[in-house]
């Protein structure tokens, strides 16, 4: 449907626009003797919005967002943008909220979202830090007070980010603030503020391997004969032997000890916050909710814990600070972990978290089927546990040469 426009001024010459074009003329500014004149050099333009045959309203009232530019061409296509926008479901005002604005909005509906306390408090720490820019490092251009619409148009204003950031930041952190950041403008998305995510757009900096590093079979041994006498000793063979996650070790109770020999892994401690406060959350994967069958090692570490405990109720957790009931927390097993290294001459640089590389590395060099090592860890799928200890494969690959040698013994 066409309709006729007549010219503002006289003439005989007719225009017409299509229904839903919009209407476009000079643009008009007030004197200061309270006149209204066009301004030469400009246009504006309007339009009445519609999703399919539904007039656009915000407030009940119809909106008509108004547009700015010099030629016809400029104000016609911003106007078309937006005819395409709402068309597709986005809002007519969107993109003018800062990023900021959005962060604060987002974080609640992250929160209440997440089963994973400790997830929800990484994602907030990224964003607030290295994002937002609380932690402000000179030189560095946070873009928290950039508005939803610029970065959009303008998505190397977040590629100058993870520049400015690989300055004074490791390049794994950069990644997960573009994980965290992604997330939150995906969100963006979905409530139509934009009409695509601009952290698509950019160069995704990608997670490097790091190497793991660690413990050979004597050095194992060896930690396991010193720790007989120390006080968490059940906490450092269930690591060492099964690969069981510290979060996952500090929220066993008692009553998680199965049948004699299994234990059930249902909760991950996400962090001790005080004497008496602590949260638990979900493990790591889906895959971390799992039964594992205890070896005669780790069970009798085990009694050995329960009698130091004098018989604790079934209910009370397995490791806990001394003199309460409370789940240990990470400042005193890093402690506890430190004095124990240094007893054992272990290398400096082992963590706690490299027992379970060391238990995941020995059960494969002892040809324990890699699926039955995946689901011992709690790993969402056996990739993750081929990638993680493929430094093991030339090991296992040459018992595999051995067994096709022993299978064909003639063709030597």
């Amino acid at each position: 449907m066409k309709r006729v426009i007549a010219p503002a001024s006289g003439g005989s010459q007719r225009k017409t626009r299509a229904e839903g074009e919009g209407t476009i003329r000079p643009f008009k500014i007030r004197l200061a003797d309270g006149r209204v004149v066009p301004w030469r050099e400009g246009l504006e333009g309007t339009v009445t919005l519609f999703q399919g045959r539904r007039r656009v309203t915000i407030a009940g009232k119809s909106e008509r967002p108004t547009v700015y530019g010099v030629t016809r061409r400029e104000v016609g296509d911003q106007l078309a943008t937006i005819r395409g926008d709402v068309k597709d479901g986005v809002s007519p005002k969107a993109g003018k909220d800062t990023l900021a604005a959005h962060v604060a909005e987002y974080l609640p509906v992250l929160q209440r979202a997440s089963n994973k306390p400790s997830a929800y408090r990484r994602n907030e720490e990224l964003l607030r830090l290295h994002v937002l820019g609380e932690a402000a490092v000179p030189g560095v251009p946070y873009i928290g007070n950039r508005k939803l619409g610029d970065l959009f148009a303008r998505p190397k204003l977040i590629d100058d980010l993870y520049s400015a950031l690989h300055t004074c930041r490791a390049h794994n952190t950069i990644v997960h603030v573009h994980v965290a950041l992604h997330k939150a403008l995906q969100q963006a998305v979905a409530w139509g503020k934009i009409p695509a995510n601009p952290a698509d757009r950019v160069v995704k900096p990608k997670l490097r391997k790091v190497n793991i590093q660690p413990l050979d079979a004597e050095q194992a041994k060896h930690l396991r004969e010193v720790a007989r006498d120390d006080d968490l000793e059940a906490f450092w063979i269930l690591a060492l032997t099964h690969g069981f996650r510290e979060g996952e070790l500090l929220a066993l109770r008692w009553c998680n000890i199965t049948s004699g020999d299994m234990v059930s892994v249902t909760h991950s401690l996400a962090r001790a916050k005080g004497v008496n406060e602590y949260e638990l959350g979900q493990p790591k994967t889906d895959k971390g909710n799992r039964k594992v069958r205890l070896s005669a090692v780790a069970l009798k570490a085990l009694e050995r814990h329960r009698q130091r405990a004098e018989n604790p109720s079934r209910d009370a957790f397995i490791f806990t600070r001394p003199g309460t009931p409370f789940p240990l927390d990470a400042d005193r097993l890093s402690r506890a972990w430190w004095a124990l290294r240094k007893r054992a001459g272990l290398p400096e640089k082992t963590r706690v978290h490299d027992l379970r590389h060391t238990a995941a590395t020995l059960l494969l060099l002892q040809n324990v089927h890699v699926k039955v090592v995946s689901e011992m860890l709690g790993h969402a799928s056996i990739a993750i546990t081929l990638d993680l200890y493929s430094h093991v494969l030339p090991d296992m690959q040459q018992a595999a040469v051995d067994a096709i040698d022993r299978l064909y013994p003639d063709a030597a």
